[in-house]
């Protein structure tokens, strides 16, 4: 299948198995996807991009994939490590801005700097980040401007987060088999942040498949070694391990398995349903299926914004003393 045929263009939009145009549209939705990058203050450079989309606009909270901000490979001593144990290390979010018409273009620039405060690293690849900073002035390019900015603060300022006028996506816990859904994202792919260019790709692009089924509860999907067997990706009973993963191993209680092509830099992007829904967010690909990903459920999504609403409801005061 050529890349024609699973990378959209914004403007096309009509879906392959019915042709139905959905009801929201990406260019109703971009302003909500945002480009997320692993800044490192050492060497004052974007590391590591991914996606992710804004989950509560009054708070400043953006949810991704835990693997594009921390160390999630099986057993390493930085496992769940936030920003991969840089010292310097901190979110930087890209946004797609309004033009003075009020319309998007598809290309992001970077405007703020978050922290993260909610996760679960051994049972989801998710985890949700709170805006803490703006930069005088949007940062296009490859980000290196990020650490000469002048910040303005708005963490615990909800009149300055008002004033942002971030663009929610709302989620919902209902799917269906079969059902044609489209992931949105920022490509790192070919000359991208994860091929021989390093070269940070700030286009969203939009691919399009189909809900293929639901894993919950009794799969281990990791590498896990026992009695000398190594089961590296595959899809196993818990009941054939015969104790728990240990703390250090990815182990997810709930996955969304999707039909479509899995792109570097989707990573944390969300899939949205015909009505412009989230459903889940991208984790990885299949280890032996290229055209299969894994979702993070928004059921599970749910649960570390409740974790990171309980954060920014605290007193700054508490926190100082706790």
């Amino acid at each position: 299948r050529g890349a024609d045929e699973t990378l959209l263009p914004l403007s096309s939009l009509v879906s392959h198995e019915n042709s139905v145009r959905p009801s929201k549209l990406a260019k109703d939705l971009m302003g909500g996807v945002v480009l997320i990058g692993l800044w490192d203050g050492d060497e004052k450079k974007i590391i590591s991009a991914g996606t992710g989309f804004i989950a509560d606009r009054k708070q400043g909270l953006v949810i991704t994939a835990s693997h594009v901000l921390m160390k999630m490979e099986q057993g390493h001593k930085k496992f769940g490590r936030d920003y991969f144990g840089l010292k310097k290390g901190k979110a930087v979010i890209g946004v797609i801005p309004r033009s003075s018409d009020g319309s998007r273009s598809s290309k992001a620039v970077f405007r703020y700097f978050a922290e993260i405060i909610s996760k679960d690293v051994e049972h989801m690849d998710a985890c949700v980040l709170r805006i803490t900073t703006r930069m005088e002035e949007d940062v296009g390019g490859q980000g290196e401007g990020c650490g000469d900015q002048p910040e303005i603060l708005l963490v615990n300022d909800s009149k300055a987060i008002k004033a942002q006028k971030l663009k929610r996506l709302q989620m919902t816990q209902e799917f269906a088999m079969e059902e044609g859904v489209r992931i949105l994202g920022y490509n790192q792919g070919g000359e991208g942040l994860f091929e021989k260019g390093e070269y940070i790709h700030n286009t969203l692009d939009v691919v399009r498949g189909y809900v293929s089924c639901l894993f919950e509860n009794d799969i281990n999907v990791n590498m896990v070694e026992k009695d000398g067997l190594v089961l590296d990706g595959q899809i196993t009973p818990i009941s054939l391990l015969r104790e728990p993963a240990p703390v250090g191993i990815f182990s997810p209680r709930k996955e969304i398995v999707v039909r479509c092509p899995t792109i570097p830099g989707h990573s944390g992007g969300p899939c949205v349903n015909h009505d412009g829904e989230v459903i889940g967010i991208v984790s990885r690909a299949d280890p032996v299926e290229s055209e299969r990903c894994y979702l993070v459920p928004a059921s599970e999504l749910k649960v570390l914004m409740e974790k990171a609403r309980d954060v920014c409801n605290r007193n700054p005061m508490d926190l100082m003393w706790n």
